[in-house]
């Protein structure tokens, strides 16, 4: 194929052509057809529409820039507003590179314009703070808790600097933030804030602990609960410090690996979880090992478990036996055997059609006794090839009438020597074709003379000239052949030269033609449904990946399909989707982004990761429903959103404030 890509063919020339086989050679972009010679012309003629150069919709590669915007974000929405364009990320430039169409590349200009707009408006950036009074290391975990959707770093060698990376929405909250601390810091000048390391007794123990020793200190947790944040004076962190350094040493805990011998190594896990829940464990199932980390007392736990569990039980004790499988498909037994016995360890070995299954002794007796069965089915109804003589009737003749009488079974004959007829199929099928061949023999005996012989009556169709010819022939007998333009017919000569007569001067079967129709602006799928409808006696297939409806129909009903799709594939200003982006302020744009797909399931939703907004693609009706939802939801979240605030509490001091406080709210 030359332009057209082989793949996307295939289900229209399926859907088109039934009986022929197609298959695609990708390496080469070929369609490999085996069919009849009416199918392989056809074929040719489909291909040769199908693959029309089209250079309205010909795919070019363009490659975008997209500035502040994050690359990875812009490619992924871009996938869903254009999905039969192919888009990738050149990291090393920044940018976008697209292989689409003309009218693709100008939706994905009109989308990263917008986008580049959004980041150069709200992008994240880096921005250095002065924390000369509190130091960054001591304000870095209080800041990291306080904007976890920021990045924060310092220099251990000038601790007066701190790095942030955010939004611009960010960066104006932690200014007002560092502000405050350092006022507050300045104030309380000699105080400092120091970490310490609680892993021993936990943050939550040590703070109430420390808080009746030292009360006028100011205590925090660490994001990781053991870590002490605190706030006090050199003389209190000196107190604070020797309190922490007569705790007991913290008991480490250890990791052991434990090859299970005889049990399933998921069992064994599931168990000792439900037995020790706070030891950490992992499956290593290449190896049948659990590994567990955990304190040493549960160690021991699990060890006594695994002692328990991992016992040999001779009586469920798998072993291999190897099975022949007779005359049934090894491959097949094998996948029915799994379904079965799911627990088994079921291969087949091709060279001896054996299969080796490594089971119990319940689940080999189960085994068995399915292999027998299926062999025992299959010797009853294996396929065979059986001669037939037809010397009365012909193998010619007699060949289409069983063609369609036996669809399961397969037949030829060798044109040299007509008085034979090859059949193969099943014992069943061979009986009841031999009783219809022996009723056809005697028939064509008595009956000397008369012939069978095939009409094609494509420009009317086999049943209505069934109808016609059987008012003119009554005796005659006639059928409908595997094509449903061929008429079969059982007649003497005389019948036949008038039949023949009739059939002549029937009208030339009209053309009937292909086409292809690219819609612009309606969906393929929507439009195959009702042209389904309106012209159900034209053959119909989808191309989705071109956006194409394939049709082959006569001249009359290929005027009224045009019709349609002018008519159905107007391009809907009203109804046109743009993109559009929203700020949703506190509200947090994972959630909104998951309830929008649920508002407006027809748009097309993503969040960019880089200035937190709402991508939205989608209809004006739609951008309005998005609107008034986020409006909603951004009131919401303002009136109820976590802040950070710093408090002057010098009267009455942190420690009490924090207690009446922690009670009231």
């Amino acid at each position: 194929l030359e332009h057209a890509q082989a793949s996307t063919l295939v289900p229209a020339l399926r859907r088109l052509l039934p009986q022929a086989q197609v298959t695609v050679d990708s390496a080469n972009n070929r369609l490999i057809v085996s069919a009849s010679p009416d199918d392989l012309t056809r074929a040719e003629t489909l291909i040769r529409e199908l693959d029309r150069e089209d250079p309205e919709h010909k795919r070019t590669l363009v490659v975008y820039s997209v500035g502040d915007a994050e690359p990875r974000t812009v490619a992924s929405f871009l996938s869903t507003v254009v999905p039969n364009a192919r888009i990738s990320v050149d990291t090393a430039s920044r940018s976008v590179m697209a292989w689409a169409t003309a009218s693709d590349h100008q939706t994905i200009k009109t989308t990263i314009e917008e986008l580049i707009k959004a980041a150069g408006a709200g992008g994240t950036k880096v921005v250095v703070y002065d924390v000369k009074v509190m130091r960054a290391h001591t304000v870095y975990p209080i800041l990291r808790q306080a904007f976890p959707r920021m990045s924060f770093n310092y220099n251990s060698s000038d601790l007066t600097k701190l790095v942030a990376w955010g939004t611009a929405g960010d960066h104006k909250k932690l200014a007002e933030l560092i502000q405050q601390l350092e006022t507050a810091a300045a104030k309380q000048e000699g105080m400092e804030l120091r970490s310490y390391d609680v892993e021993v007794v936990g943050a939550t123990q040590a703070r109430s602990m420390l808080s009746r020793i030292v009360p006028q200190a100011t205590f925090s947790t660490g994001t990781e609960g053991k870590t002490l944040i605190v706030w006090a004076t050199p003389e209190q962190h000196a107190l604070i410090e020797q309190v922490i350094n007569s705790l007991p040493p913290v008991t480490k805990a250890v990791t052991r690996a434990y090859r299970i011998h005889h049990a399933h190594v998921s069992s064994i896990y599931s168990a000792v979880r439900s037995l020790v829940p706070q030891a950490q464990m992992v499956i290593d199932s290449p190896n049948n090992r659990i590994i567990v980390t955990a304190l040493p007392d549960d160690l021991a736990k699990v060890e006594a478990a695994l002692a328990e569990l991992d016992r040999e039980d001779a009586e469920h004790k798998p072993t291999l036996v190897v099975y022949p499988t007779g005359e049934a498909d090894p491959r097949m037994v094998r996948s029915f055997l799994t379904s079965v016995v799911p627990n088994a360890r079921i291969e087949v070995d091709p060279s001896t059609r054996q299969l080796m299954v490594w089971a119990t002794p319940t689940e080999h007796a189960t085994i068995k006794t399915t292999i027998d069965e299926l062999i025992k089915q299959v010797g009853e109804g294996t396929s065979r090839v059986v001669l037939y003589d037809v010397k009365a009737i012909g193998a010619n003749t007699v060949y289409y009438i069983l063609r369609e009488a036996f669809p399961q079974m397969r037949f030829n004959y060798n044109s040299r020597d007509l008085s034979k007829l090859i059949a193969w199929g099943t014992p069943s099928d061979h009986k009841k074709l031999a009783e219809l061949i022996e009723q056809l023999e005697a028939a064509a005996v008595k009956q000397e003379g008369m012939a069978l012989r095939s009409y094609d009556v494509e420009s009317v169709g086999a049943s209505r000239a069934q109808t016609m010819l059987a008012r003119v022939v009554p005796r005659a007998t006639f059928s409908v052949g595997a094509d449903p333009d061929t008429l079969i017919v059982w007649a003497t000569p005389e019948e036949h030269a008038l039949i023949e007569r009739v059939v002549n001067s029937l009208p030339p079967a009209p053309e009937v033609a292909t086409r292809a129709f690219r819609l612009e602006y309606a969906r393929a799928s929507s439009v195959y449904s009702a042209l389904r409808s309106l012209v159900p006696q034209a053959v119909l297939a989808l191309d989705t990946s071109n956006n194409r409806v394939i049709v082959t129909a006569l001249p009359d009903d290929m005027k009224k399909i045009e019709a349609a799709v002018t008519e159905l594939d107007r391009e809907d200003v009203e109804h046109k989707p743009t993109l559009a982006l929203y700020d949703v302020g506190e509200a947090d744009p994972g959630t909104v982004s998951t309830f929008l797909k649920s508002v407006v399931p027809n748009a097309r939703i993503n969040v960019d990761q880089n200035t937190g907004k709402i991508m939205a693609w989608a209809t004006p009706t739609e951008h309005a429903t998005i609107k008034t939802t986020i409006e909603q939801m951004v009131k919401e979240a303002g009136e109820g959103a976590t802040k950070v605030a710093v408090y002057d509490v010098t009267a009455t001091g942190a420690v009490s404030a924090y207690y009446i406080l922690n009670r009231a709210f």
